[in-house]
């Protein structure tokens, strides 16, 4: 069992990804992109799911944020970046190289 937060996605998207990953029996969280509680659940999880999907800078903020501290702290999350279109190479190898799996979905 996992303790997972997911981070950023619409609330459609976000609740099916909920109740998949329960079903599996994870602990499972939400937070919305604009919120504070990021960092707070961010210590207490094993992985982190980030919708990078949309172009928006508050996805890359929260990102950098989580990578910071994850460097800050020694705490170490698996996280993932979710894309629902192929953002070429570059992009991809430059989250990556943050620590950052990238996943995209249809």
């Amino acid at each position: 069992m996992a303790r997972i937060l997911i981070v950023g996605f619409d609330e459609v998207v976000g609740r099916s990804l909920v109740d998949q990953l329960r079903l599996r029996r994870h602990f499972v969280e939400i937070c919305p992109l604009h919120s504070n509680q990021v960092q707070r659940c961010n210590k207490e999880v094993d992985i982190v799911i980030l919708d990078l999907s949309k172009d928006d800078i508050s996805a890359r903020m929260v990102l950098e944020l989580l990578i910071q501290h994850r460097a800050e702290t020694g705490l170490k999350p698996m996280m993932l970046g979710v894309f629902q279109s192929y953002r070429g190479p570059r992009v991809e190898s430059e989250i990556e190289r943050k620590g950052v799996r990238v996943v995209y979905v249809a």
